[in-house]
């Protein structure tokens, strides 16, 4: 019978000379550092299938024996994976995978246990029986997940693969003639601008469509503070924050996006939020093309703080909105607004009212991955670009049903 103890103590993924530091829960060591690491090393992966790995990588070093034991580790180690960021939803997404994926491998295997058990039975009577099927059951579970274990990056090659269908399905929509309007930093647009750009140059010798980006002034690298020599200055009393991986990635996103189609010959303005209402109009913006951190159940998304701004202006210009995302970005969740967030598990605090008070108290530390995002409904959304093809939000719902009920 499995116990509610906690589960067993998890080394760190890389082993090195350093010493563990002490006080500190291992399994956090174990399953934080992995998922850390994912995003470090590999700039392409998406924070979901970051997450998968990390599991894939606790189910590689536990020593279980049994499947339930097994399932309530890897269980665990997902939440103490969702409880260490301010926003777990797109960790939630990944790790619900991981586990119906597990949960229908096992299947597999105990459909073939019982058709082993029910020949066992009948050879040597219901005792000999449940202990082959047990026997059976295990070496099932374990073929499993020595499985999963070889095929680590599995999730990983998926994912771009998946990327890759969506810029030969996005590509399309984007024809000749055609201003596009985006931002975010998403990877996913970008690779459907990059292979616009091929099509394009394939069929008529160069791009013939324009890229209007919209560029987060949060993300640009701020100007240098001009020095003073005056004592009587007061210091500054602001310092950077430290940035994450994701941070810096985004930093870098619009200007090394932009640089990537110019040099492919696609005209590229690059605009602030505050301009995308005007040259919505005077650019004659003709869709919008966005990205996105999770696929909400009811067709709604969770994305970058300021993807709602644009959705809702391109939207009041009677344009279009695509939104382009991988099917393992879906997510049990059902926000309906942004008073929804909380509940969702979105930890985060935009709005901070203050007063002349507190202009010397020092701002709350925020976590270095704390990336604010907002809920875009999906009567903004006209559609979704898909490794299945183009999807309505209507049916972003059957295709969580598929992944996750079928």
């Amino acid at each position: 019978m499995l116990s509610d103890a906690a589960p067993p103590a998890l080394a760190p993924i890389v082993t090195t000379g350093a010493a563990k530091p002490e006080g500190q829960a291992v399994a956090e060591y174990g399953i934080v550092s992995a998922y850390q690491r994912v995003l470090a090393d590999d700039p392409d992966v998406t924070m979901p299938v970051a997450a998968i790995e990390a599991l894939i990588s606790v189910l590689g070093q536990t020593t279980s024996s049994t499947v339930m034991e097994t399932l309530d580790i890897i269980r665990t180690e997902a939440e103490r994976l969702k409880a260490s960021v301010p926003n777990p939803v797109p960790l939630a997404a990944g790790t619900d995978l991981f586990q119906q994926y597990l949960l229908r491998s096992l299947k597999k295997q105990d459909g073939s246990s019982s058709s082993s058990s029910s020949s066992n039975k009948k050879a040597a009577g219901a005792t000999a029986a449940q202990t082959a099927a047990a026997s059976t059951a295990t070496d099932g579970f374990e073929e499993t997940r020595q499985y999963l274990i070889r095929n680590s990056r599995l999730f990983a090659s998926r994912a771009k693969q998946a990327r890759a269908a969506i810029a030969d399905r996005g590509a399309r929509i984007i024809t000749e003639g055609k201003v596009v309007l985006t931002g975010g930093g998403s990877r996913t647009v970008a690779a459907i601008l990059l292979r616009a750009a091929e099509l394009h140059t394939a069929e008529h010798g160069s791009p013939r469509f324009r890229v209007v980006y919209v560029v987060d002034p949060r993300f640009s690298s701020p100007a240098p503070a001009p020095a003073t020599t005056d004592p009587s200055s007061p210091p500054q009393k602001s310092q950077p924050q430290p940035q994450s991986q994701q941070q810096q990635q985004q930093q870098q996103q619009p200007s090394s996006v932009a640089a990537a189609l110019r040099a492919r010959g696609v005209p590229v303005a690059e605009v602030a939020e505050r301009e995308v209402a005007h040259v919505l109009r005077t650019a004659g913006v003709d869709l919008a093309v966005l990205g996105a951190e999770v696929l909400c159940q009811n067709g709604g998304i969770l994305s970058r703080i300021g993807t709602f701004n644009i959705a809702e202006l391109v939207r009041a210009y009677g344009k279009s909105v695509y939104v382009a995302a991988e099917s393992h970005k879906i997510a049990r969740v059902y926000p309906l607004s942004q008073m929804d967030l909380p509940r969702c598990g979105v930890q985060q605090q935009v709005a901070r009212f203050t007063t002349a008070a507190d202009a010397d108290a020092p701002e709350p530390p925020k976590p270095a991955d704390a990336d604010p995002v907002d809920y875009t409904p999906p009567q903004m959304i006209t559609k979704f670009i898909t490794e299945y093809g183009t999807k309505t939000p209507s049916d972003i719902y059957e295709m969580l049903l598929d992944i996750f009920y079928s």
